[in-house]
């Protein structure tokens, strides 16, 4: 035997189209075809190999394929199962099997491998709060029975939001923000410390948003980094919500501008302060060094962080209602945040470099 390759049996053709078919003739292999327009058979020939030195020789003498310029091992191959003395065969293995050529490619083997073992993942749900009374009773028993845990990370408040969540048995602790509402970047980063599970949600305390919309952030987590909201669509907000069109419209023109400055990653975003949103905790850890923001665009820069160390962030449409407390957002607020996250996207586009990640 001069070599031996690994093979499956597989009726999606377009797997074989992707990567080789074989020829055979019992064990023996007589045919190789790099990416076959019309697979011959439903073998599919794996990217695992078996060589003796004799591959070499053979190597020296095989030509550049006229495709892609290059010699092709699968040629290197058919040219020994053709001329070798001791022949190419096949082992046949029982595997899934995933021939990565694209990012899309990378994506669907990450959704099949996270779908199967999906039942088995954690989720955490992270409130942060500050002064909720009236609301934090109703988000968490709304959210109760989906989570495996919930976190509520409390600024200090000065009324009965702590006793509440306290009495709802779900884990509380205490942010030393003296009830600053402008460190919710740093509250949140630090309720996240707390969590154990491998899916990581956050959503605000106010009743702003609903549990009906936490399987749909679960179902495109499965092939995703991450799965923020965004409030954009106009039939899914409560009449009487603060998102006022202008408010909707500079959160519109901030996220086409992440989409402008990192359109290589090809994001796709309409909103850029949902506080509903989902991320995977690998994916959280390898971007945490980076997260500064001390406020809530801390948003924002967890999105840009992710795709800039090249993963995948996508935005989904939510049901917004009206927040319990709501606060007036002013016009001098919505320039003075456009300001601070056009920085921020400067900064880590040009000073911290593009690829974070790069690597």
């Amino acid at each position: 035997m001069s070599a031996s390759i690994g093979v499956v049996k597989t009726s999606l053709l377009s797997r074989i189209r992707k990567n080789y078919s074989v020829v055979l003739e019992n064990d023996k292999i007589l045919n190789l075809v790099e990416k076959p327009e019309n697979p011959p058979n439903e073998l599919l020939g794996l990217g695992s190999y078996f060589f003796t030195p004799e591959y070499f020789e053979f190597f020296k003498k095989t030509p550049a394929s006229a495709k892609s310029g290059v010699i092709e091992i699968t040629d290197v191959i058919d040219k020994m199962a053709k001329e070798s003395a001791g022949g190419v065969y096949a082992t046949m293995l029982s595997c899934e099997y995933f021939n990565i050529n694209s990012m899309q490619d990378y994506y669907h083997a990450v959704y099949e491998v996270r779908n199967d073992l999906f039942h088995k993942f954690k989720t955490s749900l992270v409130i942060p709060t500050n002064n909720n009374e009236r609301s934090i009773t109703d988000v968490i028993v709304d959210f109760k029975d989906k989570f495996n845990e919930i976190i509520v990370i409390d600024n200090e408040s000065t009324d009965e939001t702590l006793a509440l969540s306290k009495k709802e048995k779900v884990k509380t602790y205490t942010f030393p923000g003296d009830g600053d509402p402008t460190r919710l970047g740093e509250q949140v980063r630090r309720g996240i410390e707390y969590t154990t599970g491998d899916i990581i949600v956050v959503v605000s305390p106010d009743g702003s948003f609903r549990s009906k919309d936490f399987p749909k952030l679960l179902e495109y987590m499965k092939d995703s980094d991450m799965v923020i909201g965004t409030r954009t669509t106009r039939q899914m907000i409560e009449q009487g919500s603060n998102l006022k069109p202008l408010y909707r419209l500079v959160n519109l023109l901030m996220g086409k501008l992440v989409e402008v400055f990192w359109w290589g990653q090809e994001p796709r975003f309409t909103d850029v302060d949902c506080q509903f949103f989902s991320v995977w905790r690998e994916s959280y850890e390898r971007v945490k060094p980076q997260l500064v923001v001390e406020d809530r665009k801390y948003i924002v820069e967890l999105m840009i962080d992710i795709v800039r160390s090249h993963m995948r962030c996508i935005e989904i449409p939510v049901s917004y209602f009206k927040p319990v407390g709501q606060v007036e957002y002013r016009l001098r607020d919505m320039i003075s945040d456009s300001i601070h996250i056009m920085k921020l996207i400067l900064s880590k586009k040009f000073y911290l470099g593009e690829d974070r990640d790069g690597e």
